[in-house]
């Protein structure tokens, strides 16, 4: 959701301000109890990020700018290429 409050740090993954936080558990990966979510893209400024469940149900593309302009293509590009089906959201 547009505005929802994301922190990464400290070996953490927060998405949303009562959120339990996500451990890392590997280089772009967290895991909180059996849900994963996997960093599959980063530009190199940390603006945009493209992140998802391993298994496909669930992904999110976020811009701290909300500009993402060409990178949201990026982003696009990068879920399409994992296989996730923007479709189901995306126009």
């Amino acid at each position: 959701m547009a505005g929802t409050p994301v922190r990464i740090g400290n070996g953490a993954l927060q998405i949303g301000s009562d959120a339990q936080a996500f451990v890392a558990r590997g280089q772009g990966r967290f895991a909180s109890g059996d849900t994963e979510v996997w960093v599959h893209w980063l530009d190199d400024d940390d603006r945009t990020v493209a992140m998802g469940t391993p298994d496909g149900a669930w992904f999110a593309i976020l811009d701290r700018t909300g500009r993402p302009g060409e990178r949201l293509n990026a982003a696009r590009d990068i879920l399409g290429w994992y296989g996730y089906d923007l479709s189901r959201v995306m126009k």
